[in-house]
């Protein structure tokens, strides 16, 4: 099973952040280190189901000490490897339908965070689907 390791840090006043330095654009954050890393298993697989469907090369993941040297790594309270899920759920295509404007803001959003349109519609439909069960 692979495993990617995640970097969780946390600014005084926030949320935990946690990010993939092996996956560029995988990132989410949690109100406590448990529900970071539970939202952390869930992003990576839909980031690395997102890439699969958009026909780009899964990256391989990096050694512990590889992951501490890397870029934007410094201050981080903690590592964490995340397994990426050998047998997952079913992935589903389902037709959105939007206007041509919103459409627009939508893949400038993508772009800016480097996800692709799917990957970031299902990262913001999620958290907006957390914040109502909370």
């Amino acid at each position: 099973m692979k495993e990617y390791f995640a970097v969780i840090h946390k600014d005084e006043n926030s949320d935990y952040g946690v990010f993939f330095p092996d996956v560029p654009g995988c990132f989410t954050t949690g109100e406590t280190l448990e529900s970071a890393r539970t939202h952390a298993a869930e992003v990576l697989f839909e980031h690395i189901e997102a890439l699969r469907e958009d026909g780009v090369d899964i990256p391989e993941p990096s050694t512990l000490d590889q992951v501490i040297h890397a870029e934007g790594v410094e201050g981080a309270v903690a590592f964490l490897a995340v397994p990426l899920l050998v047998d997952p759920p079913k992935v589903e295509r389902k037709n959105i339908t939007a206007l041509s404007t919103e459409w627009a803001r939508i893949d400038s959003a993508a772009k800016s965070t480097g996800k692709s349109r799917s990957a970031f519609m299902v990262q913001a439909s999620l958290e907006q689907a957390r914040q109502r069960e909370a």
